[in-house]
């Protein structure tokens, strides 16, 4: 081949090259992409410190733990603490497990339990060995044992609900000789029915209801997992000393307890199915002419869920355990500090030194209104009810959990 047809080949392969690279650059003139983000929608502009202010307003507020103590149930509390029977002990006596034993654990030491090895991690929350398990400090510890002390050996990943939590710590309060009082609200607030009866037992070795004094919990706390039996839902704690004779209204009972017994002639028709109860059933209570004639007027069906504030610390149903406090089925008409089986302070049995006083609903009214101005000295660690018509309620419920009610004084 001569040079001349080499010359033509590589002619041809570049005329090739320059003919495509053409046809790319005139290409890429007529169709060239717009740039930018395309279609779309316009964002505000988001403002400093909004996305905060926000998202705290959107997230659902939690009520303050005493609030939520306040109305707690422990029956429902030994049913959430059953997810930790492998782990724990709850009776008195009862050996360590996998966790520590729980009982009477509410204002122990933090990490300090005899036969049983913290993690440093836990034990770091009590470094001067005075710092003790408080509801609140056993509240943050059940919510998320791994936030609360970073490197525990605990693996339970915690509960979420403020509500369970809040049963839980109501069965606790009951795994002890000498429960610890429930922390007061600072305030009452309405929704909580915190106003309504006495939510504190009278308790001899407890200190007040404070939350700086309250439980003691282990590594692994979180849900106390009770092997105990189901009966021991709401233990009678028979040495608990706790004298109030306010309710408190178990789960059921507060909707029932008002058609359960007759009401007298003279009570209030709080429920459809309230029978009247005969005069010569009980005799009639003493009174001033202002309480009777609230009583008059008072609904029990209202009493019930006032009472619930005080399901904790009391039983009502017929041949309940003392629980915190006393069981006030019959009440009204029983001899003042006499419940079987129950520990009162001398306090409140120097209102019967003879043992023959009882409980009528104008020295009930009394109580409810302020335990420690009817009996100074009282372990009883609730304020009282200030409202008369509540008190006025709550009575007419207690009226309602007997045989033989006691009919209302007459106006």
């Amino acid at each position: 081949m001569d040079s001349f047809e080499l010359n033509k080949i590589v002619g041809a392969i570049l005329g090739t090259l320059l003919f495509v690279m053409g046809v790319g650059f005139l290409a890429e003139a007529i169709y060239a992409p717009k740039e930018g983000p395309g279609p779309g929608y316009e964002l505000p502009t988001p403002v400093e410190g909004a996305s905060t202010t926000q998202a705290a307003a959107a997230a659902p507020k939690e009520e303050p733990l005493p609030v939520l103590l306040a109305s707690a149930s422990a029956e429902k509390g030994a049913k959430v603490a059953k997810k930790c029977e492998s782990c724990h002990n709850f009776g008195k006596g009862e050996p360590n497990k996998v966790g520590p034993t729980l009982w009477d654990v509410v204002g122990s030491p933090i990490a300090d339990l005899s036969g049983y090895s913290f993690s440093d991690a836990l034990k770091a929350k009590n470094p001067d060995g005075k710092t003790v398990w408080t509801y609140a400090s056993l509240n943050e510890w059940l919510t998320k044992p791994k936030d609360f002390a970073p490197g525990t050996k605990m693996s339970f990943a915690g509960i979420s609900s403020a509500t369970e939590r809040a049963d839980l710590l109501a069965y606790i309060a009951t795994k002890a000789d000498n429960p610890v009082p429930f922390p007061q609200p600072e305030a009452a607030p309405a929704a909580a029915d915190t106003t309504a009866a006495p939510a504190a037992a009278d308790n001899s070795a407890a200190p007040n209801a404070s939350d700086t004094t309250a439980p003691a919990a282990t590594e692994t706390t979180a849900p106390a997992q009770s092997p105990a039996p189901a009966d021991t839902t709401a233990p009678a704690q028979t040495t608990a000393p706790a004298e109030t004779t306010a309710p408190a209204a178990s789960s059921d009972q507060s909707s029932s307890a008002t058609t359960a017994a007759p009401a007298a002639e003279s009570a209030p028709a709080s429920s459809d199915t309230q029978a009247a109860a005969p005069a010569a059933a009980a005799p009639a209570a003493s009174g001033g002419s202002g309480l009777a004639a609230m009583l008059a007027s008072a609904d029990a069906a209202k009493g019930a869920k006032d009472a619930r504030a005080c399901q904790a610390c009391h039983s009502f149903d017929k041949g309940g355990p003392n629980k915190v406090g006393p069981n006030l089925y019959d009440i009204v008409g029983r001899k003042i500090a006499t419940e079987p089986g129950y520990s009162y302070s001398d306090a409140l049995k120097a209102k019967d030194p003879n043992g023959d006083t009882a409980w009528t609903y104008d020295l009930l009214d009394q109580w409810l209104t302020k335990p420690k101005d009817f009996a100074p000295g009282t372990k009883m660690s609730y304020a009282g009810i200030a409202q008369p018509e509540k008190r006025a309620d709550v009575l007419a419920y207690l009226q309602s959990l007997s045989d033989n009610p006691v009919p209302f004084p007459a106006n």
